[in-house]
């Protein structure tokens, strides 16, 4: 992308991809960029990210970096396969951060090995964690991080701030329904001395009208 802006291509518009491309096109780094979602933008939202829409083809055909923010599903399960990476330049660079099925591996070791694209950054792949002999860690043109490109040392305190809300938010409901639990065991716990109350009634009152039954008999045989 030297000598002139690159074309950066940003697959899924959902909230990582349209944090992905606002970074691109608002903090300095010189390229054009371009989206493609299955859900277009409107021209407002386009122009206030500085992005615009292209379909999938023309987009592989002609941006220099190609960047996967979709999610996992059965349309996306593969999105990258051998077609997509023969449309793509020699020249072209391939950046997977949303999960490893999105790209065919085997088709993608393939367009590396045989320069059919020039590089790829995986944050993701298929198996996590992936075999030790896996064949994209024997090439050079592969950079692969764990499953953990996201994380800064500015943002580790508020992803323990928001875990940490996410544990007090669950307890709070356990304790409610801790709560519900107690109470509808209290309810049952009455209803049964009720019922046993009942069933001792019944049987205070069964011995007296055998008690009254003999009186009456007694009465009788005088």
């Amino acid at each position: 992308m030297t000598g002139r802006a690159g074309r950066v291509v940003v697959i899924g518009a959902g909230l990582a991809g349209l944090a992905a491309a606002w970074r691109l096109s608002r903090l300095g780094f010189d390229v054009r960029v371009l989206y493609y979602d299955i859900v277009r933008l409107t021209e407002d939202q386009e122009d206030a990210l500085g992005v615009r829409f292209a379909l999938l083809p023309e987009l592989l055909r002609t941006c220099d970096v190609v960047s996967l923010h979709v999610p996992l599903n059965t349309d996306t399960r593969g999105l990258m396969g051998a077609r997509e990476f023969a449309m793509m330049k020699d020249t072209g660079i391939l950046i997977n951060t949303c999960r490893g099925p999105v790209v065919d591996e085997n088709a993608l070791y393939q367009a590396l090995t045989t320069r059919q694209i020039a590089a790829a950054g995986l944050d993701v792949m298929v198996e996590e964690p992936p075999k030790v002999d896996h064949p994209l860690f024997k090439l050079d043109n592969v950079v692969i991080t764990p499953h953990m490109a996201g994380p800064t040392w500015e943002n580790w305190a508020k992803a323990f701030r928001n875990g940490f809300d996410n544990i007090e938010r669950v307890a709070a409901v356990v304790g409610q329904n801790a709560n519900a639990m107690n109470e509808m065991r209290g309810g049952l716990a009455a209803q049964t001395r009720t019922v046993e109350q009942m069933v001792r009634e019944a049987a205070r009152l069964s011995d007296m009208s055998v008690e009254l039954g003999e009186v009456a008999r007694r009465f009788r045989t005088r």
